[in-house]
């Protein structure tokens, strides 16, 4: 099965500092914009700097039943703008319902947008869509990595979290950033199958703003951040 995922790549634009700098020819870019609300890059720049091999991971659903994965790494040797700087990449791609359907990885979607970049760089103005050549899977791996470390009393009580009136939600999983991003995945598959309309999953603790304008948000994080007001979270503590 071959399927094209729409992009864009929001980071330094000559001339014109952060802005959206490619995007693949059917990108639909006011869909990519109300889904992130505009803010296509939810860390911190210092945040994102402090580790520049390591990627954060965003997932995002719209009430219209759009799925987006964010990437976001610090480009790292790349030269973006006219004074040549480097600066914060946000690789986002928007997610077809069919590889849900067929219980595709999402942690195949992120390996496919790292290899992207790798292979064809940070583009300017339209580049090719991300092509994946996939076939329908029996078993999810995302479900099953997160049977494996969420177990069903803690299932409920993060679905209990999502469905207050203001919903927020803090898994703490003292693993790698790669782990992290392998249960955001699996939530994501377990918010869709709970009907779960409108979320977005962060695997680092975002800049303050996102917890303002975002109406559900769930961190995925390995250690507790300063959280305001506290008793508006669920905390679920993973071992």
């Amino acid at each position: 099965m071959r399927v094209e995922l729409q992009h864009i790549i929001y980071t330094l634009v000559p001339y014109r500092g952060y802005d959206i700098r490619a995007w693949s020819r059917g990108a639909d870019i006011g869909s990519f914009s109300e889904a992130f609300k505009k803010w296509f890059s939810p860390y911190d720049e210092n945040t994102v700097r402090l580790k520049p091999h390591e990627a954060k991971i965003a997932v995002v659903r719209t009430v219209t039943g759009r799925l987006y994965i964010a990437r976001v790494f610090y480009g790292l040797g790349y030269k973006l703008d006219e004074y040549k700087r480097e600066g914060v990449v946000s690789h986002i791609a928007e997610i077809p319902v069919e590889l849900l359907e067929h219980r595709i990885p999402l942690t195949l979607v992120e390996t496919s947008m790292a290899r992207y970049i790798a292979e064809k760089g940070i583009g300017l103005k339209e580049v090719e869509p991300i092509v994946l050549d996939v076939e329908p899977r029996d078993v999810d791996e995302d479900i099953e990595f997160l049977r494996q470390v969420v177990d069903r009393e803690k299932a409920r009580k993060i679905l209990e979290g999502v469905s207050k009136p203001t919903p927020k939600v803090l898994v703490l999983f003292k693993r790698s950033i790669s782990d992290r991003a392998r249960l955001a995945y699996g939530l994501a598959k377990l918010y869709e199958e709970y009907g779960l309309r409108e979320y977005m999953i962060l695997t680092e603790n975002p800049i303050e703003h996102i917890l303002i304008i975002f109406n559900n948000v769930t961190l995925v994080l390995d250690k507790t951040p300063l959280l305001k007001p506290v008793d508006a979270w669920t905390i679920v503590n993973l071992k």
